[in-house]
Order: C-alpha cells, then structure tokens, then sequence
C-alpha cells in the first residue's frame, strides 16, 4: 500500500528587535527546517511507520509583538490548515510559533480537530506520536507556570516603579514619554495648551457637549500620534468620552492614579489595590483648578442637571 503523502507548513519568525542575530535569523530557521525536511524524507524510505513529506509551505513573519493580529502569515497558515492545505507544521521552537499560552492552546485545538501533527526542533517532540503529544502538554504546563512567573515579576516592577514616581501607563495627551529616561514625562506644548483650554471651557458652561462643540468650531483635534487602544493615531475631533477622562485624570496634577480599573474594590493586597502614587513630572493644571473641576463635575453628576447654567 503505498504511503500517503503531506504538506509541510514551515513557519518562520523574528522579532524587529533580533532579526540579525545569526541563530534566530529567518535564513537560518529554514535551514534548519529545509533539513529536517530531507533527513525525515531520507528515513521514511526505509521506516514503514514514517511517512514522507512530498513538499513544503514557507510562512514569514516579521512583526514587533507577540500577539498572532500582528502576524499576516500566521493568521494565513491557520487559514491553509482550516482548507486541508497543509498536514504538519514544523518550526525551530515553540516559542516562534506562539509565546501566547491562549493563543498557543487555540492552535493546538484546531491541529487537533485537522489531523495536524507540529513538529518541534528544538524541543524535539512530534505530535504525530503519543509520546510526542504527552511531552507537548508536560511543556505547556512549565511554560504557563513561567508565563505566570513572569507577569508576577513585571507586575511586581512596575508597582516599584510606580512607587518611585515613575509613570508606567500607555501615552496620554498632553505629555510624551522621555525617549532617554523610562518612566519620564515631558509636556509637549501645544497639546497643555488643549488640556488647559478643555478645563476652562468646561468651568465656563458645565457641559461636556458644549466643550466638544467649542473645540470642533475651533478646528481643534486629537493629537496627530498613536495613544492607547484602537486609536490609530489619525486625529479626529474629540468626543465627550475622551473629555471626561481628560477632566477626571490626575496625571495632570502629577499623580499617577494605579491600578485604576480597580477603584472602589476594597481588600486587595498592596500592587493590586487601588492607590494614588506621586509622580515625578511637572504637572499642567493648577490644584484650585483640578478641584473645582472635580467638584462641578460632581454637582452635575447628583444634580443631573447644568449648574453653571443654573
């Protein structure tokens, strides 16, 4: 009976930060892969229990995260799995396939589902094999519990560095981030000039809509540079959202208000509770200015209703 024949996808990829590095380069991985390929195909002729490989798919990516969105080869690989395109997916290590345990386990359910076998280099496993699936499933536990130690070590430096009045949120208008010394902010000047103009609008009329309208007829709009979350970076005209954050954050009195998904639960350990921290960078708007902000936005709030009108 002859032996069936597969489709091997080999992925490839590099961080922007260690492309160049000889070992980790992507000429270098299918190398490795291209020979792996041939000495599996060489023993298939004389092992009953292998079958060979009759040709090969490459996948590269090039990306700056960790995350499969930022990877087009990737989401294409999974896409060809999906299709019966390909059988058995080789890489050097796990870790160029995904270092994401959610969206590694992801990938195995759907190789699973497919018939797909993954072939490891560097940790030497095949999951065609039972042993080969056995060995993979004992190397997701380490790697959770290192992925967890990890996150504990991060979550831990960062609630130090908080501590020392250092700022270790994403980029907010009004300041960038100091290129030369992490956890600085430097106030960019015509973005203070926007903030300060958005809290006295709104202590002359009490309205955040009416402060949207006063900033749209002056032509005046988000900053031209990428900030948190979806924003891409394309100034648009500011919503009321964006100005309630603007008029309730304390970064700009310098305090860094951590952990502020948090505020309001009581009982959690220091580092995860929430907790107002002194920032060591110049702050934009005066004290008596914050509060009376915070005290109309409150009177507004229980009132529902406009008390500068009023």
């Amino acid at each position: 009976m002859p032996k069936q024949s597969k489709t091997v996808a080999f992925y490839l990829r590099v961080s922007t930060r260690h492309q160049d590095t000889p070992e980790g380069s992507i000429i270098s991985q299918k190398q490795r892969l291209t020979e792996w390929f041939e000495y599996h195909n060489s023993q298939a002729e004389y092992d009953n229990d292998k079958e060979p490989y009759t040709s090969y798919i490459v996948y590269r990516d090039v990306e700056t995260g960790t995350k499969a969105a930022k990877r087009p080869s990737y989401k294409k690989m999974l896409a060809d799995i999906r299709m019966g395109k390909v059988q058995t997916i080789a890489a050097i290590s796990i870790s160029r396939l995904n270092r994401n345990l959610r969206e590694f386990y992801e990938l195995y359910d759907i190789t699973q589902h497919k018939n797909v076998d993954i072939v490891s280099l560097k940790e030497n496993f095949d999951t065609s094999t039972a042993i080969g699936r056995a060995i993979l499933k004992f190397m997701l536990i380490f790697y959770e519990l290192e992925s967890e130690q990890t996150s504990e070590r991060g979550k831990d430096n960062r609630y130090a560095r908080a501590k020392r009045g250092l700022w270790v949120t994403a980029t907010i208008t009004g300041y960038k981030k100091d290129p030369e010394k992490p956890g600085q902010l430097i106030p960019i000047p015509s973005e203070v000039e926007v903030v300060n103009m958005i809290f006295d609008l709104y202590l002359e009329h009490g309205s955040l809509g009416i402060v949207r309208d006063r900033l749209t007829e002056r032509g005046i709009l988000t900053p031209a540079r990428k900030m948190t979350g979806t924003n891409s970076g394309d100034p648009h005209p500011y919503v009321t959202v964006s100005i309630s954050r603007i008029l309730q954050n304390k970064v700009y009195i310098g305090v860094q208000q951590y952990q502020k998904g948090k505020r309001g639960i009581d009982g959690l350990p220091p580092g995860d509770a929430y907790e107002e921290l002194p920032g060591n960078w110049e702050p934009i708007i005066n004290d008596k200015k914050f509060k009376r902000v915070q005290l109309l936005l409150m009177k507004n709030r229980d009132m529902k209703s406009n008390n500068i009108r009023k």
